[in-house]
């Protein structure tokens, strides 16, 4: 059985150049985020900042729930005065 990494490597070969920079975009954001709240005990409360030119100004990962299903996770990050949102998956239980 592979694992979630093995997984995601196995179908990085089949997306464009273009597709490999926004991936690349949204793991930086992610781990920007993730690193910054990992000293954190309230996540939330604690988002990540930076003021690196280039890099995030704040972010954090929010849970969701739509129509009664979820909870899903989203990154939500402030690049400039725009809040962008990437859907991570369907959060686990």
């Amino acid at each position: 059985m592979k694992t979630n990494l093995q997984k995601t490597v196995a179908t990085l070969g089949v997306l464009t150049v273009p597709e490999l920079r926004k991936l690349r975009e949204i793991i930086n954001d992610l781990l920007e985020v993730t690193e910054s709240q990992a000293g954190s005990d309230d996540q939330e409360a604690s988002p990540a900042r930076s003021g690196a030119a280039g890099h995030i100004a704040a972010g954090h990962i929010e849970l969701k729930t739509i129509r009664g299903y979820g909870p899903y996770k989203y990154l939500r990050v402030w690049k400039g005065k725009s809040l962008t949102s990437t859907y991570l998956g369907k959060a686990s239980s």
